[in-house]
Order: structure tokens, then sequence, then C-alpha cells
């Protein structure tokens, strides 16, 4: 979304994504390191910080929520009104990519040629589909966690510090 640069994804919608706040994760890492001084040393515990399955979202909601905040708080700079859309199938990909993005920045980058500006746009898409290609792995794939120690580390802590 943002400022109109990507109009095509390269993910299947159906997968959900497995995130949670950096701050969440923050505090797990120093909650286990506490944990860790107080037993000394021994048996080494895995602690996945990640969510819940039934609290994850799948691509779509991503999707129709950022749609959502940007129609509710637009942004001043746009290139290219939101919207766009995504391609599981590599092949189908390449080509809305082309058609989307590629061609939309040589026309711009031309624009700014004409205007004694520097052209910025096709390198810049170029970044966006090798980053795109670089997580496809993690975007195709759905991930799924086993949190259990991630949960009991709440159960860890003194009262005094909850």
């Amino acid at each position: 979304m943002g400022i109109g640069l990507m109009r095509t994804g390269y993910a299947n919608l159906n997968n959900r994504i497995n995130c949670i706040p950096a701050d969440v994760s923050i505090k797990a890492m120093i909650i286990a390191a506490w944990k860790k001084a107080n037993e000394g040393p021994g048996q080494l515990t895995v602690i996945n910080s990640a969510a819940e399955v039934h609290k994850t979202a799948d691509y779509n909601f991503l999707i129709y929520d950022a749609r959502y905040l940007y129609y509710k708080h637009p942004m001043s700079q746009v290139l290219w009104a939101p919207g766009g859309t995504h391609a599981p199938c590599k092949y189908v990909y390449y080509l809305l990519f082309f058609l989307y993005q590629v061609i939309p920045s040589m026309f711009l980058d031309l624009a700014l040629k004409a205007r004694g500006k520097k052209p910025f746009l096709l390198k810049l898409q170029r970044k966006v589909f090798d980053a795109q290609m670089s997580l496809k792995y993690f975007t195709d794939n759905e991930w799924v966690f086993k949190t259990d120690n991630f949960r009991n580390l709440a159960h860890d802590l003194l009262e005094s510090d909850r």
C-alpha cells in the first residue's frame, strides 16, 4: 500500500501470517534470560516467540485491514491509489508485475528525466521484485510453532513482576 509502489503481491492469500509485536518477543527474551540465570546450567529450552494459530490472521485480512486503514487515514503523497492484486502463480506474478509495476515506473521515470530529475522508480521496483522473490518461501507456507514454553514464561515470573 503506502505510496502505491507495490501493486502486485506474490503470495497465497489464504495462508496465515504468524507474527507478534516486537515488544512481546523482547519481553519474552528478557524473562527467558532471567529464568535461565536463576536455573543455572542444564538442559537447553527452546522458546518459540510466535503467535498461537487461533491468534493469527491470513493475508486476505491483512490486505483488507490495510485498505480500510488507508481510506480512513489517507496518505498525502501517493503515486497510485490503493489497490492492486496478488498472484499465487509465478508466471502470472511476472506478467502482473511487468504490467502494473514496471511499465508505469518506466513512464514515471521518463517524466522525472524530462523534468531534469533523477529517475529512481525502476531501480526501486527491482528491489521490490527481489524482496518478494526472497520472501516467497515464507509467504507461500504456513508456519505453526509450538508455543508451550513461550506461554509458560508468564507463569515463571514473580507475582510482583507481572
